[in-house]
């Protein structure tokens, strides 16, 4: 942003991927993005500049981009609420991580960690240990529905 882009803009500053050039930048929920925001995001994913608000200079930047969403991008490119050319970009690596309901088996005994930095403060010792086995009972209430 550059000074004076806007009212109130005092001084000028950079933007999230000029303080990413170098590095890695994250971006949660892209499937939510705006179609005016995907055809920025793909403008600069595909040549490797930015222009700040306000300003006419460009400036290259160098960042590894991280995305993630919960929007299964395939059938909101079906849909058209999301550009194929921009999947295909973000898609190099994909790594689809299922939710817990669908990983029952290593995510059972998951509350218990938890629930000990929740518990008031006692003068017991709990006979638990982190490196002991799990022993959950199957047939308790189903926390994750």
């Amino acid at each position: 942003m550059q000074k004076g882009a806007y009212t109130g803009a005092q001084h000028s500053r950079p933007g999230r991927f000029e303080r990413a050039n170098g590095g890695t930048l994250f971006l949660d929920e892209v499937g939510d993005l705006s179609p005016a925001a995907q055809v920025k995001l793909l403008r600069v994913l595909q040549t490797g500049e930015i222009e700040r608000l306000g300003d006419d200079q460009t400036r290259k930047v160098n960042v590894r981009l991280v995305a993630a969403t919960n929007v299964n991008l395939q059938q909101a490119i079906a849909e058209r609420r999301f550009r194929a050319d921009l999947y295909y970009r973000l898609a190099t690596y994909p790594v689809t991580i299922p939710p817990l309901r669908e990983r029952r088996r290593t995510s059972r005994c998951w509350p218990r960690p938890w629930s000990k930095n929740t518990r008031r403060p006692t003068t017991r010792r709990s006979k638990a240990s982190p490196t002991a086995p799990c022993r959950c009972s199957r047939n308790r209430a189903n926390w994750l529905t």
